[in-house]
């Protein structure tokens, strides 16, 4: 900026970095009013911290806006980024009840309480940055989690923020709304998946899952195990660990948990939720799911998100079980099946001692410490959910080629594929392990739509059927959509963020899918298969209209799509 006059220097250099991260908005109190059960999430994007690449965390919940408020920059109870102190979150009492449905204005949520809550995660966010695991959260429980956001904002030494306005957001029909909403809910309420989620929680997907082969073991390396399935599942929760069912705003069903751990003298705890069980469970072969709610808990205390952590804990388990590094390397044992050392390794990765400061930088991270590079389970830099996409071929396409890296939010192909079709959409049943360009539309379908949803601040639990979806937003926002128009304005922000990044430098190279997931399993309920991704990437790009050497959306894709800007700014 040396010689760059005043103005040029704050408006093209210092408000781009401040804007870092920014907290897109559009929707942010659609939780509270409009009322609409299902709405109630909000979007934090930035650039990837190790990549570079356009990424984004979603958060499933609304903010409080009675009780948030701004904290002073310099502030002298929020430690700055370069003290080593961590801040723990472990003293506030009822935490997950702060987080849970109370926590929203004319409920009956103590106000001190709420503050107190909000001082100790500005201080989560204060001591993140290059200090701190890369996969820190902005907040705890169910909010924006993925890509390591939380260690942007406090590399940028944000403490917190504070979002609060008295507009009241004007329906363009209020008497359709009014309508829309009622037959919503009717809907939400009789639909057998949300049935079945508001007796089970998320949980469920363990049950469900087992049958198919889409829940990991050991690090994606093995099949079902009955020892497993029998301990780890919505029954053993329900009967062993349940405190209460907690709903977002306004949802009826009330899939969050409230748990007591027993076993750890914790009597209150949040969750965990179905990511959390499988990763610190089934994928190091453990049958705790005490222990597995353990883990996730420091998770939430440390504002870690708990896929990055178990997955990349895994991967050390994985690594000391195949004789790959040693105890001494490690500073302790990983058998198959003890989730204790999971538990160290945790906080570990929280303080960033001793392997923890390795583990911190995630499973790429790790793997290449260890000359082994190729055996990290990850996209672009982030961890793979733990839906196994050898159980259901789609979902490794959209792991492949999801713009955040490998995300189930982007796209749930297992979810279709266990009969959550939308047949207007061309959403349909196909054989889970047929091969062919039936297959890569349906993934590229299931991503438009989720891309849709995910902008229209949708809960996916919650999808309140297409027609619903149609008249809320005539009635909310005047908008004469149908179905086509649902799925071009998919396809449309798909690429959108498709051109970002290939603006910020991603390929063709970008979209792979890590050799652990090519492997196929023995005595598995995947029935030996995995995706023939040389067949099927190429048969994805041609349907999706994106050039075969570059990984960009062709120019005739992007005008189709009213995106001339893109096309501007990439060919």
């Amino acid at each position: 900026s040396k010689g760059l006059q005043e103005r040029s220097i704050i408006v093209r250099h210092a408000m781009k970095n401040a804007l870092i991260p920014v907290v897109t908005i559009v929707g942010l109190q659609f939780g509270n009013d409009p009322a609409v059960d299902g709405i109630q999430r909000h979007v934090v994007p930035s650039k990837d911290l190790l990549t570079a690449f356009y990424v984004e965390g979603r958060a499933f919940r609304t903010i409080n806006r009675q009780h948030l408020r701004p904290i002073p920059a310099d502030d002298p109870g929020t430690p700055h980024p370069a003290e080593p102190a961590m801040t723990d979150l472990s003293h506030i009492d009822h935490l997950s009840r702060v987080t849970g449905p109370t926590a929203h204005p004319g409920n009956d949520t103590d106000p001190q309480e709420t503050t107190e809550w909000i001082d100790a995660l500005a201080g989560v966010l204060a001591s993140g940055g290059p200090q701190r695991a890369r996969f820190l959260l902005d907040a705890l429980q169910a909010h924006a989690a993925r890509t390591g956001l939380g260690a942007v904002m406090g590399s940028k030494k944000l403490k917190a923020i504070a979002a609060y306005g008295r507009a009241e957001i004007p329906l363009a029909d209020p008497k359709e709304f009014k309508e829309t909403l009622r037959r919503t809910m009717k809907f939400v309420i009789e639909d057998l998946l949300t049935q079945a989620l508001r007796v089970g929680g998320t949980v469920l997907s363990l049950d469900a899952g087992f049958m198919y082969g889409d829940v990991p073991r050991r690090y994606f390396t093995a099949g079902e195990s009955a020892h497993i399935e029998d301990n780890v599942n919505m029954s053993t929760l329900a009967e062993t660990m349940l405190t209460r069912h907690l709903a977002c705003f306004r949802c009826p069903i009330a899939c969050n948990r409230e748990v007591h751990l027993d076993k750890y003298q914790e009597p209150v705890v949040d969750g965990p939720e179905y990511e959390t069980v499988a990763g610190f469970t089934t994928n190091l072969d453990s049958p705790d799911m005490q222990a597995a709610g353990m883990a996730g808990h420091i998770c939430n205390q440390l504002g870690m998100d708990t896929i990055s952590t178990a997955s990349t804990i895994g991967l050390l388990y994985y690594l000391y079980n195949e004789g790959i590094i040693s105890a001494e390397q490690i500073g302790m044992a990983l058998p198959w099946g003890d989730p204790e050392p999971a538990i160290r390794l945790t906080r570990m990765i929280g303080s960033r001692e001793g392997i923890g400061d390795i583990a911190a930088e995630g499973a790429l991270a790790v793997a290449t410490h260890f000359g082994v590079p190729e055996l990290a389970v990850q996209v672009k830099n982030l961890e793979v959910p733990f839906h196994d996409p050898r159980a259901f071929m789609g979902q490794g396409l959209v792991y492949a080629t999801g713009n955040r890296g490998a995300d189930h939010m982007s796209g749930d192909c297992y979810e279709v594929g266990r009969g959550r079709i939308i047949p207007e959409l061309g959403l349909d049943l196909l054989d889970r392990f047929e091969q062919s360009e039936a297959q890569a539309l349906m993934a590229a379908r299931t991503m438009d739509y989720r891309s849709f949803t995910n902008s229209a601040i949708l809960c996916h639990f919650e999808d309140p059927q297409i027609d619903n979806l149609v008249s809320l937003l005539r009635s909310i926002a005047g908008i004469e959509a149908d179905y086509a128009w649902i799925a071009r304005m998919g396809e449309r922000i798909t690429n959108l963020k498709r051109a970002l990044n290939c603006r910020l430098g991603a390929t063709r190279a970008d979209d792979t899918l890590p050799k652990l997931l090519r492997t196929p399993l023995v005595k598995s309920n995947t029935e030996g298969n995995s995706l023939d991704f040389e067949m099927m990437l190429p048969i994805y790009y041609r349907l999706r209209g994106w050039d075969w050497e570059t990984g960009k959306p062709l120019p005739e894709k992007l005008s189709a799509l009213d995106l001339p800007e893109a096309v501007a700014a990439l060919w």
